[in-house]
């Protein structure tokens, strides 16, 4: 698993607050999310998620971690979108 795929379901599920939301927008198994995100919390050495049955909470680690990830996945977003538009002009020119 790459360590890219691991902080999106982890950004996502964050977003969500649920394993089960972030696996849906993912189109994976909230148990695939949540052996992506154990796995990212073993590398790092920390937890992100107080988990309950029913929900999933950040700890302050989790909370800080989030907002980078947010940021980093905006850039590529919009990295994503003018690469698009270069293509775009190119073909029109």
């Amino acid at each position: 698993m790459s360590g890219f795929g691991r902080f999106i379901a982890f950004s996502c599920a964050a977003r969500h607050g649920s394993f089960a939301r972030a696996g849906r927008e993912l189109a994976l198994t909230p148990s695939t999310v949540a052996k992506r995100i154990s796995s990212l919390e073993s590398e790092l050495g920390v937890k992100l998620f107080h988990r309950t049955t029913r929900q999933v909470q950040l700890t302050a680690d989790g909370e800080v971690l989030h907002a980078r990830c947010e940021k980093i996945l905006a850039d590529i977003g919009e990295l994503e979108h003018l690469a698009a538009v270069q293509t775009l002009n190119r073909a029109v020119n």
